[in-house]
């Protein structure tokens, strides 16, 4: 990943910071959090954990995605940089085995071109960012309305 206000995707750099120092935390007997003399609040923590694992499942599918449909002409691991790349839009490539100087990812079919193309878009974007988009919006659950009277009959 990268720094936040930085151009790369993938998991920032803080996200991954804080969800090592939530790990401490948790296996620890301190369970405060504190960065720069400042407590971190536990929905920060917890908003790191769902970023990672919405990242990580993102990935493994994409992955297997891969697998599936590039597996039997390409190499496993190359398949994974390919996606963890993608992910965290590096721009790195294990390169072709057919054409030179070129990424692996033009030997790719359709499909295998579709995921590492919704990779790089969800990478850059990021979880969160896509899981607010995706909420349906649900108003102000604290207004209450008067009760309607009406006439019937």
């Amino acid at each position: 990943g990268a720094s936040p206000g930085g151009t790369g995707g993938g998991i920032k750099t803080t996200t991954f910071n804080l969800l090592i120092m939530g790990l401490r935390a948790l296996v620890g007997s301190d369970r405060r959090i504190v960065i720069l003399k400042r407590n971190v609040s536990e929905s920060l923590v917890n908003r790191a954990f769902f970023i990672f694992t919405v990242s990580l499942f993102f990935v493994l599918l994409s992955y297997f995605l891969l697998l599936a449909t590039q597996g039997a002409i390409h190499n496993v691991m190359g398949l994974l940089f390919e996606e963890l790349s993608a992910f965290g839009t590096v721009g790195l490539s294990v390169g072709s085995s057919h054409i030179a100087n070129v990424s692996l990812s033009a030997d790719f079919n359709i499909v295998g071109k579709l995921v590492i193309m919704l990779s790089m878009v969800f990478g850059k974007i990021g979880p969160f960012s896509i899981a607010i988009a995706l909420m349906e919006y649900q108003g102000n659950r604290n207004i209450q309305y008067p009760q309607l009277k009406m006439m019937i009959g």
